[in-house]
């Protein structure tokens, strides 16, 4: 692995110094096993320990069992700091250094004053997709890990969300963001694992300093964590509850799914017609889901009305009342 130094973000001690061992040859190989059936990958790494320690165990993977298929590393410059173009060529050499070709993507023209990280986070997909249709992979893996889990977990708790934004992050989400289907592979795996594996290696990673800038939520809830620790909500027990959410909502889709095709009637040019009488006879989740169902068949789209908005819909379908509503 690199070990020179780019700038003071580089290091290579685990952030919370803790002496846990990093992944072992079959956790790994247990971990990659259903990136088997693809030939061809992406992998988003940003030079930070999560996505490092991704490119360089996926590297050792391929190698190890011989698998077939093509990958490209993609790197997103977002220009927001100085160092973000020296750490692009840090993680392509690290990609050139493991036998992997590397891919710098720019998010180019003015950037937003506010809602800085979630405006980043769509461009980083948009420009992803956008280099995945030219190249057609078929996925692209990601490194977000347990305490990523557990964070996303929280905000969405503070959200006000329901089943479906507490189901969290899937390990196989075949329709994400962009249309995308994403791979995390370390999904299970707690942080300091993936930083122990790196620095058993001897490898340096970037660190983004605005990781720890309490102006941000994920810096915040990333404090709050700790102190949940102490009153046993750890990042394990918030894994554990977003994938029996995850369940839930799987339940619950499928029952969606069941009854849509016997209640809904879709025009070919994209309308939808349903009987209100048997609508209002379902219980309210379930007319909340089948309202999103409807949403995204007809408008193409895949991103999830707010519930808010669907509540007011179907307070609406479920009165006496006529009318229009966007």
């Amino acid at each position: 692995c690199l070990r020179h130094g780019m700038n003071a973000s580089v290091h290579n001690v685990p952030d919370n110094g803790s002496d846990a061992g990093g992944l072992s040859v079959d956790e790994v190989d247990a971990l990659f096993s259903r990136l088997t059936p693809f030939s061809d990958l992406a992998l988003a790494v940003s030079g930070g320990s999560d996505s490092l320690c991704l490119l360089v165990l996926f590297s050792e993977w391929r190698q190890r069992n011989r698998w077939k298929g093509v990958a490209e590393v993609l790197v997103v410059d977002h220009g927001l700091r100085s160092e973000s173009a020296a750490e692009a060529r840090f993680v392509c050499d690290a990609a050139r250094e493991h036998g992997l070709g590397a891919r710098v993507l720019i998010w180019e023209g003015p950037k937003p004053r506010s809602n800085i990280q979630d405006e980043a986070r769509r461009a980083r997909y948009r420009l992803v997709a956008e280099r995945i249709a030219d190249t057609g992979a078929q996925a692209l893996v990601l490194g977000h890990h347990m305490d990523d889990q557990a964070e996303t977990f929280l905000d969405r708790l503070t959200r006000g969300s329901g089943v479906s934004g507490l189901s969290a992050m899937a390990i196989d989400e075949p329709a994400g963001p962009e249309g995308l289907r994403l791979l995390r592979p370390f999904l299970s795996v707690r942080k300091h694992r993936l930083e122990a594996s790196l620095a058993a290696r001897g490898c340096n990673w970037c660190r983004d300093p605005s990781n720890d800038d309490q102006k941000y939520k994920r810096s915040r809830l990333r404090r709050i964590m700790g102190l949940l620790e102490q009153e046993g909500l750890t990042a394990e027990r918030l894994f554990e509850t977003a994938g029996r959410m995850r369940r839930s909502r799987e339940a619950l889709d499928s029952v969606v799914d069941n009854i849509s095709s016997g209640l809904l009637e879709n025009h070919r040019s994209g309308p939808a017609r349903m009987d209100r009488g048997r609508y209002r006879d379902l219980p309210e989740d379930l007319r909340l889901r089948l309202l999103k169902h409807v949403v995204q068949t007809v408008t193409g789209r895949r991103p999830e009305p707010r519930l808010r908005q669907l509540e007011s819909l179907d307070a609406i379908l479920c009165s006496d009342r006529f009318g229009r509503q966007s």
